[in-house]
């Protein structure tokens, strides 16, 4: 997979990164994430999540289309540990 070196907003230098997917990559939450700091996304137990960048710190970066709740969408890195890669097929069935 290509991968290239970005800057992330944590402060860290740079880190690897792959980030080119040959179709939409998705992750469900497994647990909540309070992402209140700049640059973070927070996450809800059952949340779908599209990966736009998965760091090799062990944060990714995504997107969470909102929900029935009223959220709305929004892009942010959150901690890879917390989610478990879906199908495309999952992720629809659950949006």
């Amino acid at each position: 997979m290509p991968r290239s070196i970005f800057t992330n907003p944590f402060g860290l230098n740079e880190i690897d990164v792959t980030q080119v997917y040959p179709k939409p990559l998705f992750a469900r939450v497994l647990y909540d994430y309070d992402g209140s700091s700049e640059g973070r996304l927070s996450i809800k137990k059952g949340d779908i999540i599209q990966i736009v960048l998965q760091a090799q710190n062990g944060w990714w970066d995504g997107v969470i289309q909102g929900s029935e709740y009223g959220r709305p969408k929004a892009r942010g890195w959150f901690p890879s540990n917390y989610v478990e890669i879906c199908t495309s097929a999952e992720a629809i069935s659950s949006l």
